[in-house]
């Protein structure tokens, strides 16, 4: 277990310090991130992107003000469950299920 977790946390630094050249956060295929897209992450949660720190874009019911100080940078995420996930950098596991502007 221990390679598993040295092995994930080698991944997130790479992914954070030397594959990061976009200034907005990108999924890790370079397709850009928008509020709105369904994604997976987390080994299986499931959620809709419902904030941008990067852009600034945010869903109305937002309380983007309560986490702006916080959260400089990346995604928040509002899971099935109701409860909210924030992404500061692309990780291998955030998944584009369905695009925002696709849905009918």
């Amino acid at each position: 277990m221990l390679l598993v977790d040295y092995l994930h946390h080698l991944g997130q630094y790479l992914m954070k310090n030397w594959l990061i050249k976009e200034k907005y956060m990108n999924y890790v295929d370079g397709g850009k991130i928008k509020i709105g897209d369904k994604v997976t992450f987390g080994g299986g949660l499931e959620g809709t992107i419902i904030c941008c720190f990067d852009t600034k874009e945010y869903f109305p019911d937002f309380e983007y003000e309560s986490f702006a100080d916080v959260c400089k940078a990346g995604v928040m995420i509002k899971t099935h469950g109701g409860g909210l996930v924030h992404y500061s950098y692309p990780d291998y596991d955030l998944i584009l299920l369905s695009r925002a502007d696709s849905e009918s």
